[in-house]
C-alpha cells in the first residue's frame, strides 16, 4: 500500500481574527444543555469503572438472596435517579474560561476544583466527536498535561470550529517554528503540504479486530464467573441440568462445542465491529514536527502530538499479526504509560508502511545484541524441582522439557540495540515486540546484580523514561557499565527540549 498525499484547502478568512479573540481573557462560561448527554454517559462509565470488581459479589447476592429479587426494579430505578441527579449536579458545577495561553476549568460536586492549564504545559490535545454530538456539530476537547496519568480536562459540547481553534492555538504555542506561516496571494493562511501521510482502507481496518487477542476477554469473563463460590456452584448446576437433557453424553458434548464455537464467532465479529467503528477512515499525516490522525465511523477522534515530545515507540506483532503480516505501533509521551487510551496508535501497519514510518521517525536498522546465556535456564530448574516434589519425576521431566523450549525461545528472541541516539529492546515468544527510546530522554539508569549473576559476572540494567521502563537483564558487567556511562553522557550533552 503506497501513501496517499492529502491536500487541505485554505483556512477560513476569519481564522486569525477568531484566534486573536480567543486569546483575550473571557469570563466563566457554561456548557450547552446537550453536554448533559456527555455527563450522563461519563457518570455511568465512572460507576462501572469502580463497581466492576464487585461484579462477582453482586452476582452471588443475586443468586443467594432470593428475597431481594422482587426489589431489583426498585433498586435499578433508584440507581437511575442517583445517576440523573449526579449528572445534573456535575453539569451545573462545570465552568470553563479561555485566556491568553491558558484554559481554566472549575468543576466538582462535593469537592470543588479549579484547574489552570497553561498551553505550553499541555501534553496532548484531542478532539472527539461522539455520535450524540455529531448531528449538532459539537465536539469534546480533551486536554492532558505533561506527567498526568489520565485526561485532566474534558470540555464537552463545544462547537467544532471553536474546539479546532483552541487545539490550533495550543499546537501553535508548542510549535518550535511559530513564525513559519504559509499564506496565499491574498494573505490568507494556508496549511502546509503534509510531509508524510497514509490512509487505512476498509480492508485494512477489518484486520485490526482480528489482530487483538479476544482470548483475553474470554479469560476475564470466565474469571468473573468462577471467582465466586456461589456463582461457580450455580453455573455447575445449570451445566449438569443442561447435559442431562440429552439422550447421550456425545450429543451433549457436540451441543456444547457448537455453542462454544458460536459464542466465539459472535465475540470475534463483535471485536471486528468495535475496532471497525473506532478506526474507520483512519488518516495519518505529519507536517513538520506535528503528527496527527483522525479516525472513527459513528464517533470520530482527532489526536496529535509533536515529535519532540516522543518518549517511547512500541512496535508490536502478535501471533495473528504474524499471520496477517501486520504490525501495530504505539507512541507514548510523558506520563501516559498507564493509560492506553491516551497513546498515539497506528493500529494496522503493512511492511511497506512500517518501513516508511520508521524511516520518517529516523529509526535506524537495528544491530541486535544478545544477552548472556544465563537468562535461558532461569526458573527452569526451580519449577522442575517443584513438579518432582508435588507430583513425580515424569511431571518434573515434562516441565523441564516444556520450560526449556519456552525459555530458549524467549532468550533467542531477546536482544538490545544502542547506536548513540536510540536504545531499543526486542523480545517475544510467538510474536515480537520492539521498544525504542530516545537515549537523550532517559530519567535515570539503575544497575543491579543478584548473587548468581555476581558469580557469572553479569548485571541487570533498568532504564527509565517519563513513559516507562526498559529492562536489559543479564548483560556482561563490563558491557552494562559502559552502556550506563554512554547513556548518561548522551543525556548530559543534550540541550534540546524533551517535554
Amino acid at each position: 500500500m503506497t501513501p496517499l498525499l492529502l491536500k487541505r484547502g485554505p483556512l477560513p478568512l476569519n481564522h486569525r481574527n477568531g484566534m486573536a479573540r480567543m486569546t483575550e481573557p473571557n469570563a466563566w462560561q457554561r456548557l450547552p444543555l446537550l453536554a448533559l448527554c456527555f455527563f450522563f454517559l461519563s457518570t455511568i462509565r465512572l460507576m462501572l469503572k469502580h463497581l466492576y470488581q464487585a461484579a462477582p459479589a453482586l452476582a452471588a447476592a443475586f443468586i443467594a438472596v432470593s428475597a431481594l429479587r422482587p426489589y431489583i426494579p426498585h433498586l435499578l430505578l433508584g440507581l437511575l435517579v442517583l445517576i440523573l441527579i449526579t449528572t445534573v449536579l456535575r453539569y451545573r458545577r462545570f465552568f470553563y474560561a479561555t485566556e491568553a495561553n491558558r484554559i481554566r476549568v472549575r468543576q466538582g460536586v462535593l469537592r470543588k476544583v479549579e484547574l489552570n492549564l497553561d498551553y505550553d504545559r499541555i501534553q496532548q490535545a484531542d478532539i472527539a466527536r461522539p455520535f450524540y454530538f455529531r448531528p449538532f456539530q459539537l465536539a469534546i476537547l480533551k486536554l492532558q498535561s505533561a506527567g498526568s496519568k489520565a485526561q485532566e480536562v474534558e470540555v464537552a459540547g463545544l462547537r467544532v470550529e471553536r474546539a479546532l481553534a483552541i487545539q490550533a492555538e495550543i499546537l501553535a504555542e508548542l510549535s518550535t517554528d511559530k513564525g513559519a506561516v504559509t499564506t496565499d496571494k491574498h494573505g490568507q493562511e494556508v496549511a502546509a503540504t503534509p510531509d508524510f501521510t497514509f490512509r487505512l482502507p476498509p480492508s485494512e481496518v477489518l484486520r485490526i479486530g482480528l489482530m487483538h487477542n479476544i482470548f483475553v476477554v474470554v479469560g476475564v469473563i470466565l474469571a468473573l464467573l468462577f471467582s465466586n463460590q456461589q456463582v461457580n456452584q450455580r453455573v455447575q448446576e445449570r451445566f449438569v441440568a443442561f447435559v442431562e437433557q440429552f439422550p447421550s453424553t456425545s450429543d451433549a458434548i457436540l451441543a456444547l462445542v457448537a455453542i462454544g464455537i458460536a459464542a466465539l464467532v459472535v465475540l470475534i465479529l463483535g471485536t471486528i465491529a468495535f475496532h471497525f467503528n473506532k478506526y474507520y477512515g483512519y488518516t495519518l499525516t505529519r507536517e513538520g514536527d506535528r503528527v496527527r490522525y483522525e479516525a472513527g465511523l459513528t464517533s470520530t477522534l482527532t489526536r496529535s502530538f509533536r515529535v519532540q515530545k516522543l518518549q517511547l515507540i512500541d512496535i508490536r506483532q502478535g501471533w495473528m499479526g504474524r499471520l496477517l503480516h501486520r504490525h501495530q505501533i504505539r507512541i507514548s509521551q510523558a506520563g501516559n504509560q498507564q493509560k492506553q487510551d491516551g497513546k498515539f496508535v497506528l493500529p494496522c501497519v503493512s511492511p511497506a508502511i512500517h518501513k516508511d514510518f520508521c524511516q520518517d521517525l529516523r529509526l535506524p536498522n537495528a544491530d541486535w545484541q544478545s544477552v548472556h546465556w544465563l537468562m535461558f535456564p532461569r526458573f527452569v530448574l526451580l519449577f522442575s524441582l517443584l513438579g518432582w516434589l508435588v507430583f513425580d519425576w515424569r511431571a518434573a521431566l515434562g516441565l523441564f522439557v516444556g520450560l526449556s523450549l519456552l525459555r530458549w525461545r524467549w532468550w533467542n528472541m531477546f536482544a538490545w540495540h544502542f547506536d548513540g541516539q536510540w536504545l531499543a529492546v526486542r523480545h517475544g515468544l510467538i510474536g515480537s515486540r520492539q521498544q525504542w527510546m530516545p537515549a537523550a530522554k532517559l530519567q535515570h539508569v539503575r544497575m543491579s546484580q543478584g548473587p548468581l549473576q555476581r558469580w557469572f559476572n553479569v548485571s541487570n540494567l533498568t532504564v527509565s523514561t517519563a513513559a516507562g521502563h526498559l529492562q536489559l537483564p543479564y548483560l556482561p558487567t563490563a558491557v552494562a557499565e559502559t552502556l550506563q556511562q554512554q547513556l548518561l553522557r548522551v543525556t548530559r550533552d543534550n540541550y534540546k527540549r524533551w517535554m
